[in-house]
């Protein structure tokens, strides 16, 4: 996928002396602008792909979407699995800044925060798919990002803890939560449709938003807690 010559990326106006070839989106901070500039064309181009049914991915059909050489492509990103990577990393530092005013202590409550993530999952339906493709293909998450799930669910917990449930029920209930959402928005609109009963996709997404912060606020309020106290 590499080898490609520096006309490639002259073409699509970048500055050749500048770039790093195959390096993932973490690594670029310090990039030129021009280059930060392509490196998001690639990224949308991957998730607007992923959002239209494009399981594929291949260097010449991104390219093409983000008006740009294959070599161009391949000179950021060196392997499909370093493109979906980055493509992961933009979506969860997205997550994370929504999560954000939540962790704080004088932040959100738990039924904001669960319809705030639920609507984001549906505008974002190339992200949410995305990165279930790419879990589905692995059956797991890297190493780094497994650390990240564990400290965001200890700072729930530790933000928003509920009495009636252990610590480890907790977890379970906030990921059964953030799943259930993101399986919402991978849906089709008739498949949403037809999973809520109602016959309009933004009606059946309003639904599914409500419902989401009210269980969170019924499981926060203690009126969603178990018959025995499962502490003990």
């Amino acid at each position: 996928m590499g080898g490609h010559s520096v006309a490639h990326h002259a073409r699509d106006g970048l500055d050749p002396s500048r770039i790093v070839p195959g390096r993932p989106l973490a690594r670029l901070r310090a990039m030129p602008a021009t280059a930060e500039h392509a490196i998001d064309r690639i990224l949308d181009a991957v998730r607007s792909l992923r959002a239209g049914g494009d399981s594929a991915l291949s260097y010449r059909t991104i390219a093409r979407k983000a008006g740009l050489s294959s070599g161009t492509v391949s000179y950021y990103f060196a392997s499909r699995a370093a493109l979906l990577e980055a493509a992961l990393d933009r979506h969860h530092a997205r997550v994370a800044e929504l999560l954000s005013p939540f962790l704080d202590k004088a932040g959100l409550g738990p039924g904001p925060l669960a319809r705030r993530l639920t609507k984001y999952a549906f505008a974002n339906q190339g992200d949410i798919r995305l990165r279930l493709s790419a879990w589905v293909e692995s059956w797991s998450l890297p190493a780094t990002r497994r650390a990240n799930v564990d400290q965001v669910l200890r700072r729930i917990g530790e933000r928003f803890p509920l009495d009636r449930w252990t610590k480890e029920e907790q977890r379970v209930i906030v990921q059964s939560l953030g799943w259930g959402a993101q399986r919402f928005a991978a849906l089709t609109d008739e498949e949403l449709c037809i999973y809520v009963g109602v016959d309009d996709p933004a009606e059946a997404q309003r639904i599914v938003v409500e419902t989401m912060g009210k269980l969170a606020e019924a499981l926060a309020e203690d009126q969603m807690a178990p018959t025995t106290d499962t502490r003990h």
